[in-house]
């Protein structure tokens, strides 16, 4: 088994690195790049711990 295709809307279109942190104000955290709306959505969110 691989990993799950969704997991595509997390891949920075210019740099092609995976977004595995949430984005500082929409740009890739590798590259700098703006970020379209869909790979924002898809990026996980900080969740505060319980």
């Amino acid at each position: 088994m691989g990993d799950p295709a969704c997991w595509l809307q997390r891949v920075c279109p210019s740099c092609g690195r995976m977004i595995e942190q949430p984005p500082c104000a929409g740009r890739c955290p590798y590259c700098s790049d703006a970020l379209p709306d869909d790979v924002l959505e898809q990026a996980p969110q900080d969740t505060p711990d319980a």
